[in-house]
């Protein structure tokens, strides 16, 4: 072989192996692309709502209709189900407003309405809510992100009987003081139901209540409650047979009637505070328990009225459960509220002015139930309204040395507020649900990077950083990796699983995995990190060859190839020169 030859050989060699070379780096060389899949809003086809029943307070029909309409308004946003029926066969209805098209798991936040009938202005306040939402979606930047990314359940009457009887019943006497459900009860032995209720003795129109209040050394406390009324049946005594069977709010099987603590306890059924015959003996309550233990809530809100404040758990102890969190949440409300709000009942001098301590103990409650069995870390009871601090509202009926008797001629002295100011308190109030969407935990993926290649049996490095995102309540539950199916993902050693979060800590963290096919070019695999208080967010690994890798090993061929098509080219001009 002659030297040129030779040199044209070697050359041709050298090239093939540096591109053998170069397609097995570049094929090691794996570029990982990673998305966060962040919701994605829905279009907004709709013109901002109104209530179909302005200024006045809804009846169970209206209320439906209210609902119906947000519904067929936005269906994207707007889920309206039937729970279950009251005990005299109404329907409970749930409404979830959250964007539908996104169907991963999200965080979900819970908010009940009017457990007891005459505290309406609860219902008319999630109403409010409801229409707020739909309206301010893809217009205002935070409540479009909560929509997308919580579930809002909202029961907007848990006691639609009770609605009924002090709202929309026109064929008999109503009881705007009706506070349990409608359960009939032979109160009085007597072989009749509900036949001697409360009467307007003095004919003025408007049935009047007391409030008894025993004096202690330095403040006044509560002691019973009793209405105008006549012997209705002739036996001798006074609204011994009343409409209504059941408290609600102390029918939940947490400390059920247990003795020891004020209010929820004892056989008698004409206590305001009944506690039934068992717990979830009421198919209200029934449906609670269903609905809750069905879901995964950090947090869930009770709306009343009859006092402007919040309670915490325990309603049956005289400590909160979580004294520093309770207070800070309990802090950030007062100073998003009106002053009104939470000063009005103490200048009254009605009730205990710490903010650790409660009036009464009670039993039964559904705050406590929802933090001793169902996990919720937060279930506020959210009292909406009182004005018995003023005037004009309250009279003082007797005073002597031991007690004091104080008189309520109308609802809206007490747990309602005439009609025309229901809009007035909603205004008020309002910052207080936006916070709770606020304060609802959620994750934010901060960062997401995979090391690895793309052939079957490589290991991948997957690290991540995530935050939660609330101000004031922990991700509840560790945090975990899951895959398409949100099945618990296993990676090398086993489950991935990390500690949940604080308030507002972040957390970064790794682990690993072994790809069990080779994965090719924008092959892609699914997989998300959260928990059923917070959420699942969906993380997508893609493959793809790195093209600035793939660039720089083309040159270096590209210039290998120089000499040898220079020695080509030489070879060809010698062989003309021998000719001559």
């Amino acid at each position: 072989m002659k030297p040129s030859s030779r040199i044209i050989t070697s050359s041709f060699l050298l090239l093939m192996a540096l591109s053998l070379l170069k397609g097995q780096m570049i094929q090691g060389y794996t570029n990982f692309s990673v998305e966060i899949l962040n919701p994605t809003s829905i279009e907004r086809t709709w013109n901002d709502l109104s209530l179909l029943y302005q200024n006045q307070y809804h009846t169970p029909e209206e209320v439906i209709a209210e609902l119906y309409q947000l519904n067929e308004t936005a269906p994207d946003l707007v889920n309206l189900t039937v729970l279950g029926q009251s005990i005299q066969g109404r329907d409970i209805h749930l409404v979830t407003i959250t964007n539908e098209q996104i169907t991963t798991p999200k965080a979900g936040v819970c908010i009940i309405s009017q457990h007891h009938a005459r505290e309406q202005i609860s219902m008319e306040a999630a109403l409010r809510f409801m229409i707020r939402l739909v309206n301010s979606y893809g217009k205002d930047e935070a409540l479009t992100h909560y929509v997308n990314t919580e579930e809002i359940y909202i029961i907007p009457t848990l006691n639609p009987d009770g609605l009924h009887y002090v709202v929309g019943n026109d064929t008999m006497e109503g009881d705007p003081w009706l506070r349990k459900n409608l359960r009939a009860i032979d109160d009085d032995n007597d072989g009749e139901c509900d036949e001697d209720p409360y009467n307007d003795v003095d004919g003025d129109g408007i049935i009047s209540g007391y409030d008894v209040f025993g004096k202690g050394l330095s403040d006044l406390h509560f002691m019973y409650s009793y209405y105008e009324g006549i012997d209705d049946d002739g036996d001798g005594r006074v609204n011994e047979d009343l409409i209504g069977g059941t408290d609600l709010n102390r029918n939940y099987d947490y400390r059920w009637n247990d003795s020891s603590l004020d209010t929820g306890t004892g056989s008698d059924a004409l206590s305001e505070t009944f506690p039934g015959f068992s717990p979830f003996s009421e198919p209200e309550t029934q449906i609670i328990c269903d609905f809750m233990t069905s879901h995964s809530f950090s947090m869930a809100m009770s709306l009343h009225s009859g006092i402007n404040t919040t309670y915490f758990p325990w309603a049956s102890g005289s400590t909160w459960a979580q004294s520093d969190r309770y207070h800070d949440i309990y802090t950030d409300l007062k100073s998003r509220l009106p002053i009104y709000f939470f000063d009005d009942y103490l200048r009254a001098g009605l009730y205990p002015t710490s903010t650790q301590s409660i009036a009464y103990t009670s039993a039964g409650e559904w705050g406590d139930w929802a933090y001793a069995t169902q996990g919720v870390q937060v279930p506020m009871t959210f009292e909406i309204y009182h004005k018995a601090g003023s005037e004009e509202y309250v009279a003082v009926e007797f005073e002597n040395l031991t007690h004091k008797i104080f008189r309520f001629d109308t609802i809206e002295e007490y747990f309602a507020p005439p009609e025309g100011k229901i809009d007035a308190l909603w205004f008020d109030i309002l910052p207080a649900f936006d916070y709770w969407l606020e304060t609802t935990p959620q994750l934010e993926v901060a960062s997401l990077t995979v090391i690895g290649n793309n052939s079957e049996g490589a290991e991948l490095t997957i690290k991540f950083k995530i935050k939660n995102t609330s101000p004031r309540v922990t991700t509840i539950a560790e945090v975990g990796v899951f895959d398409e199916h949100l099945i618990p993902f296993s990676g090398t050693e086993g489950i991935v699983v990390f500690s949940k979060l604080i308030e507002g800590e972040s957390l970064s963290g790794s682990f690993k995995t072994i790809l069990n096919h080779e994965l090719g070019v924008n092959e892609e695999f699914k997989l998300f990190i959260g928990n059923n208080f917070v959420g699942f967010y969906p993380m997508i690994i893609k493959q793809s060859i790195i093209k600035k890798a793939t660039g720089y090993f083309d040159l270096i061929g590209f210039l290998l190839a120089i000499p040898v098509v220079v020695m080509l080219k030489r070879r060809k001009t010698s062989v003309k020169l021998a000719g001559c």
